[in-house]
This record gives C-alpha cells, sequence and structure tokens, in this order.
C-alpha cells in the first residue's frame, strides 16, 4: 500500500513490529523522494509534496549498490494527446449514436492522466452543449446529463438545487467535492512536470479572479458559470457567431466633426437671443418672471427672502440660455408645452445670464414599477405644533397593481413630531395595508430620504433621534415580505400621492378614479417629466444670502414692452399673475380703436364696466374675482398725457410701450420684473427680522 506524508503535519507512527530505519536507509528514501514532488495549484501557492515509492519493508543496501530508477515511458504533450482525444471521442461518437465515451474508457484506451483526460473531454462536452443552445435543439446530448439536471433553474432555487444535486464523473462522485479536491493531492501514481503544474497554475489564479467559483472549479469553470449565472441574471446568451468589426476611426471623427459643427450653429447665442426676445421675453415679463439683474446682484437677497415671505416656497432659477438649450433639445411639441408650463406654473424666475450656469433640468418619466410586484406609493404633509407641542400631518398611499389602482387611501389630523415621522406613519399604513390584502411583493416609491434608507438600510438610525423606534420599526416590519425594494423617487414624479396629501383639497367619499385620472394622462403615459435644481455655482450664492434690507425707493410704476396687437393678452397675463381686486385701463381715443380691440377691452372689463372720459381718455373700471388685492392702472398707450389719469397714480402703474415709443419714456422708470411683483404684494417682514432687528435695537440702547 502506498503511503504519503503529509508537508507540515507530524509524522505518522511506525507499526510495532517494524523495525526503525538505518540513518543510510533514510538518507536513500529522502533522495528518492525527492524525485517525485508534485505541485498543487489553486490556493495561495503551490504545495509540495513528497512520495515514498518503495514498496515492502525497508532494507540496508549500500549507497554504491544502489541503481539509478528505470527510465519510464515517454512522456506524450499535453497537445498531442488533445489530438488524440479528439479524434478518438469523435470516432467513438459516430459509432455510438452521439454519446461521449467514460473518461476510465478514454485512459484505457490511450493512456494519460486521470485529470487531463477529464478536462479535455468536458470542454468537448461543454462545446457541443453550446453547439445545441445554438441551434434551440431542446433534448441535450446523453452524456452530459450531469448538467441537464441542472438547466431548468430559476432565480429562487438555483443555487438551493445545485447543492442538493451536485454533478457527479463516471465514478459516481462529485468532482468538485472537498474530498475530491483534496484525493487530487493525494495521488501519486501521475507525475505533473514543473512546466504544466506553472501553466495549470495560471489558469486556476485567472478563473479565481474572474469568478468566486474558480478554487472549486479549476479547470471547466467556463461550464457551469454558463449555465447558473445567465439563469440567475437572466443575460440572453449572445449569438456566437455576431463577428467583431473593426470600424473607420476617421470615418467616425468626421462625422461627430459634421455634427457638433451643425449643432454649435443651432446653438448659436446670437440666433438663440433673437428667438427668445421674440418668442419667450414677452410672456415672461408679463408673468413677472424676468430678474432685474444676476445673481450676484444687490437687489436678489431681498427679492429671494421676500417671495420666500409672500409664497411660502423657495423661489427657483433659470437661466435664458438654459431655456433656450431646452427649446432647441425637445423636439416633441407635447414634451415642450408641459416643461414651458412648468416654468410659468412654479414661477420660475429667469436670469437673463447668457455664460453661467444656473440650473439642471433632468428628465424625468413616470412608470408602474416592475413585473411581478404592487407598487405603493406614499406622501405626507405636515403642520408644525404651537409651543413645542406635536404638530398635524396628513399621510396618503396609493396602491398600483400593474397599471389599476386597487387601493388609495387619506389619513388626516395624525399627531406626530416631525415631516420624517409622518413619512413614516404614511410607510407603515401603506405596509399594513398591504398585509391585509396579502400582497408580499412590493416596490415602494417614496421622496423621503430618511424613509428609504431605513428601509433598505442606508441610513443611520441615530440613538439621539426622536422617531429611532419608527425608523426601527420599519427596517424590522419591512422583513415581513417576501419581496420589497424600496425606491426614491424625486417629487415631481409623486404627483398622485402629493395631491392627496394635501389638507387643503376636499376628498368626497366615492371618488371615481378614472376620471380623476384623466388630468394626469400625460405623466401616466410615460412621457417627459422634468426636475429643476440649482447648478453647484448658483446654489453656492443663494446659500450665502443673508436677510437685509433693500435700500432703494420702492417701485410703483414700470413699463412693459409689447407690440400692439398684443397688448390685450398681455393684460391678461398681468391680470392673472397679480391678482388685483380693481383694474383701470386708461385707453386713448378707445371710439377710434378697432371695433374688434373695442369688443375684446368690453369682454375683459366684464359687467361690472364702468368708464369716464377725460381730454379724449378713456378709462374703464371693473372688479374682479380677487379679493384683499391692490388696486392696478394699466396704461394702454403710453403717448397719453400724464394728467389724463392722474387721479389714479396712488395705485400701481403698469404702462405698456410699443417697441418704437420706448425711448420718449422717462428713463428713471424700471422694466416690470420680479421685483415689481414683490413690489405690488407689499414688501413684508418675516417674524426672524423682527427678532434681529429688536435684537439691534436692544444692543444699540445698552451702547
Amino acid at each position: 500500500m502506498l503511503k504519503h506524508e503529509t508537508l507540515g503535519s507530524p509524522s505518522q507512527p511506525l507499526p510495532r513490529n517494524q523495525p526503525l530505519p538505518t540513518p543510510m536507509q533514510a538518507l536513500a528514501r529522502a533522495s528518492s523522494s525527492a524525485t517525485f514532488k508534485r505541485v498543487v495549484a489553486g490556493f495561495s501557492g503551490t504545495v509540495t509534496r513528497s512520495y515514498r515509492t518503495c514498496r515492502g519493508k525497508p532494507h540496508v543496501a549500500p549507497l554504491s549498490t544502489l541503481e539509478p530508477p528505470p527510465k519510464g515511458p515517454k512522456r506524450v504533450a499535453k497537445q498531442e494527446r488533445r489530438i488524440m482525444i479528439v479524434e478518438f471521442v469523435q470516432k467513438y461518437r459516430a459509432s455510438n449514436e452521439g454519446k461521449f465515451p467514460s473518461i476510465t474508457y478514454v485512459r484505457q484506451q490511450l493512456g494519460g492522466s486521470h485529470y487531463t483526460v477529464r478536462e479535455i473531454i468536458q470542454e468537448l462536452e461543454c462545446n457541443q452543449r453550446k453547439l445545441s443552445l445554438d441551434h434551440d435543439k431542446a433534448a441535450p446530448l446523453q452524456g452530459t446529463d450531469e448538467f441537464s439536471d441542472h438547466s431548468g433553474l430559476n432565480d429562487e432555487s438555483g443555487t438551493a438545487e445545485f447543492a442538493e444535486h451536485p454533478p457527479k464523473d463516471d465514478n459516481g462522485k462529485n468532482p468538485y467535492s472537498c474530498d475530491t479536491v483534496k484525493s487530487i493531492q493525494d495521488v501519486d501514481d501521475v507525475l505533473i512536470s514543473q512546466e504544466h503544474a506553472t501553466t495549470c497554475t495560471a489558469n486556476m489564479e485567472k478563473d479565481s479572479n474572474s469568478s468566486g467559483w474558480g478554487l472549486l472549479f479549476p479547470h471547466n469553470r467556463g461550464i457551469y458559470h454558463s449555465l447558473f449565472s445567465r439563469k440567475l441574471s437572466h443575460i440572453p446568451e449572445q449569438n456566437s457567431s455576431c463577428p467583431i468589426v473593426i470600424g473607420n476611426s476617421k470615418l467616425l471623427s468626421d462625422k461627430i466633426e459634421a455634427e457638433r459643427l451643425q449643432t454649435e450653429k443651432t446653438l448659436s447665442k446670437d440666433l438663440l437671443k433673437q428667438k427668445y426676445k421674440k418668442n419667450f421675453r414677452p410672456q415672461l415679463v408679463s408673468k413677472c418672471l424676468i430678474l432685474p439683474e444676476n445673481l450676484r446682484g444687490k437687489s436678489m437677497e431681498f427679492l429671494h427672502h421676500q417671495y420666500h415671505l409672500v409664497n411660502r416656497i423657495t423661489p427657483q432659477y433659470l437661466s435664458a440660455y438654459e431655456l433656450m438649450i431646452q427649446r432647441e433639445r425637445i423636439v416633441d411639441e407635447e414634451e415642450w408645452n408641459f416643461l414651458w408650463n412648468h416654468i410659468l406654473s412654479n414661477r420660475t424666475f429667469i436670469v437673463e445670464d447668457w455664460d453661467s450656469n444656473i440650473c439642471n433640468i433632468e428628465t424625468l418619466h413616470y412608470d408602474f414599477g416592475m413585473k411581478g410586484f404592487c407598487k405603493g406609493e406614499i406622501d405626507a404633509s405636515y403642520h408644525d405644533g404651537k409651543n413645542g407641542e406635536d404638530g398635524k400631518a396628513t399621510i396618503s398611499l396609493i396602491i398600483w397593481r400593474e397599471d389599476k389602482i386597487i387601493c388609495s387611501e387619506v389619513y388626516r389630523d395624525i399627531k406626530c413630531p416631525s415631516i420624517h415621522a409622518a413619512e413614516a406613519y404614511a410607510a407603515l399604513a401603506l405596509f399594513f395595508r398591504c398585509f391585509d390584502k396579502g400582497i408580499d411583493s412590493l416596490l415602494l416609491w417614496t421622496d423621503n430620504q430618511d424613509i428609504h434608507g431605513a428601509i433598505n438600510g442606508s441610513f443611520t438610525v441615530k440613538h439621539t433621534s426622536k422617531i429611532q423606534h419608527l425608523l426601527l420599526l420599519l427596517g424590522c416590519i419591512s422583513k415581513r415580505f417576501k419581496k420589497l425594494r424600496s425606491m426614491f423617487k424625486p417629487r415631481e414624479l409623486m404627483f398622485l400621492a402629493n395631491e392627496l396629501a394635501q389638507d387643503t383639497i376636499s376628498i368626497p367619499e366615492s371618488v371615481d378614479m378614472e376620471k380623476e385620472l384623466k388630468k394626469w394622462t400625460y405623466q401616466l403615459s410615460g412621457k417627459a417629466v422634468f426636475r429643476l435644481s440649482l447648478a453647484g455655482p448658483a446654489n453656492q450664492i443663494i446659500k450665502k444670502f443673508e436677510i437685509k434690507d433693500y435700500k432703494s425707493k420702492e417701485q410703483t410704476v414700470c413699463f412693459m414692452e409689447v407690440d400692439h396687437l398684443c397688448k390685450l393678452e398681455a393684460i391678461a397675463q398681468i391680470k392673472e399673475t397679480l391678482r388685483p381686486s380693481n383694474i383701470h385701463l386708461a385707453v386713448d381715443r378707445f371710439d377710434e380703436k378697432p371695433v374688434d380691440f373695442q369688443i375684446r377691452v368690453k369682454e375683459m372689463a366684464g359687467a361690472n364696466l364702468q368708464f369716464a372720459v377725460k381730454d379724449g381718455c378713456t378709462i374703464f373700471n371693473c372688479t374682479t374675482k380677487y379679493t384683499g388685492g391692490k388696486g392696478l392702472l394699466i396704461v394702454v398707450d403710453a403717448t397719453m398725457p400724464k394728467q389724463s389719469y392722474g387721479n389714479y397714480l396712488d395705485c400701481f402703474t403698469i404702462i405698456l410701450v410699443c417697441p418704437g415709443e420706448r425711448p420718449s419714456l422717462d428713463q428713471s422708470i424700471k422694466e416690470l420684473s420680479a421685483l415689481s411683483y414683490v413690489y405690488f404684494n407689499g414688501v413684508r417682514s418675516g417674524q426672524k427680522d423682527e427678532e434681529r432687528k429688536l435684537k439691534l435695537k436692544q444692543g444699540s440702547n445698552r451702547k
């Protein structure tokens, strides 16, 4: 029986009746075993083992009488043996209905190492299997049953089935089990040369770097890699017949350069300025969205703070250049109209700066989630409590199954300490409703980073957090789902849940969801939705804004340059923007105006029309549907003498000027702008302003 010694382990004790080896005998054995060293690759390095080749009891012989070991048969190169095996397998399969010969049978006929033969046979089987898959053959070849047993793995059970039914070799053993790997080290009938060991080591290290299975599948890892990883990742198999073509680099460069030159002409700033001034600027002026200066101007801090006090929202900014870039970039008119209406309705201020980066415009698309998942959307609105007490929140949830809403709920007047707590309540309400409906696969949409992070584990829940228990509860209860995917989505895609969470709307007991969803048809169809965010430089400027008093004369008179044919449209836009309670229209020689103009003015004035004529000037007085606003005087003809409408100069005044009339206008009158919007609504002082002024006053009294 062959014996071997394990490197680094204590040697086995000799049998009791066996005499101890003499020093000369031990020396002979050492020199003999040094000839038979084997390299085993695949771990941190090569392991060298010594093997005994002598059999039977030890004997004593003088060194001079030891004969050199007889030379064995001439070793066949691996490449030659591969050719021999391939030819033999082809002949065998031709006469045996396509079956592959066993490894033992091939060795009996051709000889060679068990592992060399096995490697070549399995490679041939793998190539045959790939060829069968390429031709969409349903039945796998016989002789490869160890692979076909696992070809039907799915995503969830593949790994488990592989563990329960491992592949087996011709002897019925798993060639990749720990025992088999260990047996490789114990085989002494095959002598691996140093060159072959180096090659084997390099191949195994390459496989180990490319996949964690490299140690278990040293030579034919690709077989199992193709069968399992492709199944798990749902990656379609690539057609091996697709060629790799070396493209013409010069032709590509010329094409890119031609397109670049064409784009440079299209996006020329001079051309964009002309389009902007003609097509977009008049409407922006009538909406009071043009800034009087750039973001670093003296009035910008005052304007930014005052707009926030008036509307309780932080203003957005966009440069004229970025606006025109989007106009040239968006081809679909429906998408452009959506973006343009978004800019106007959200009162995005336009900075007439053609050289600075002000805003990033991100394109988003709404979807109904992943196949096999129900999608849940949540949102919340929150109002702070008084005197340090908890505030009240309104939360909403919507559950989609494919493109149908199966549940929508709103909860109001929920006491909680913060908006994050309110969002956590909304997520928990969604989870409970899913449990009631038997939903075990959920895709969660939220616009709160803390809630998203608490569910997927990316958010650190601090021990000092007031809502620590809620966030930990979210992480624990989310494990009850079979599948739960949390996704952070910007508010622009949360329009449905956001609208339900607004406590200002009235929700009837029964809602026709199909009718309600019609107003969201554009977004739900998957078309582009846009998100505006400040660019880095502009964000740094605004972060440094401080609350300061803008020491300048309050603006009460301004002008707007507009073509004569567009004056009535401009008046309608101004009325919608400023929302005055009363409008006074001063028109010169109204009777001489076109009939169509007269009819439209009377329709605009409505049933409460009153007018007075003085020195050829007609003053139309009309009330609007807006209450609580100021009076507004609009001078339709800039050539009218000032004394003709002098009785109404206490109102905020806007003079409509045709392009040819502007030089004759008083140069001290400023253009209608975002600052005019602030002055019309009145300069306000926030609570922080009052506290700051009080502290300054107390400090001066102490001095």
